[in-house]
């Protein structure tokens, strides 16, 4: 999976805090390019993105 500006950027100015840097990394990522997350974590669902699990 590849890391353009826009994710970075998002990244950089988001208000993910409760997370280790790639869990952000991820979420930046599915906000971005709307990729679905797999996880069982339930944390990801404070954040609009889909989580599958």
């Amino acid at each position: 999976m590849s890391i353009d500006m826009s994710v970075c950027r998002l990244l950089l100015n988001s208000l993910i805090y409760q997370f280790e840097e790639l869990n952000r990394l991820l979420i930046s990522q599915y906000i971005v390019e709307k990729i679905p997350i797999l996880s069982i974590d339930l944390a990801f669902e404070a954040y609009p993105i889909e989580r599958l699990w």
